[in-house]
């Protein structure tokens, strides 16, 4: 069973490090694939977590996909405007992809922006 829940700091920091680490792995293959280029992903994940407040609320979420108790994909937002918000660091693990979870991701995302205005 699949289930879409807003994460808990700090609780949630461990499997949030987690997906963020595979999802700048990931990234980074493809940009090296297609740049020649990798970013310092533990100086980003460093970065990241130093920042997290961004991704918390009133100006931002962080959304985790849960699948068999285990978190498994990812979704945060953050307010760039007093109208705008911009998605960020979307994965889903590979294992768990062609299911539908990045899109009901998104979907519950896009409900949280509109009630928070």
């Amino acid at each position: 069973m699949n289930e879409i829940r807003n994460a808990d700091l700090p609780r949630d920091t461990k499997a949030i490090r987690g997906l963020w680490f595979d999802y700048l792995a990931w990234s980074n293959d493809e940009l090296e694939a297609r740049h020649g280029f990798r970013l310092p992903i533990n100086e980003v994940m460093e970065h990241d977590l130093a920042n997290i407040a961004k991704f918390q609320p009133p100006s931002g979420c962080i959304l985790l996909a849960i699948a068999d108790d285990e978190p498994v994909g990812i979704v945060c937002m953050q307010r760039i405007g007093p109208t705008t918000a911009e998605v960020k660091r979307m994965y889903v693990r590979p294992e768990k992809r062609r299911a539908g979870l990045g899109r009901t991701l998104l979907e519950h995302l896009i409900e949280t922006a509109k009630a928070d205005g």
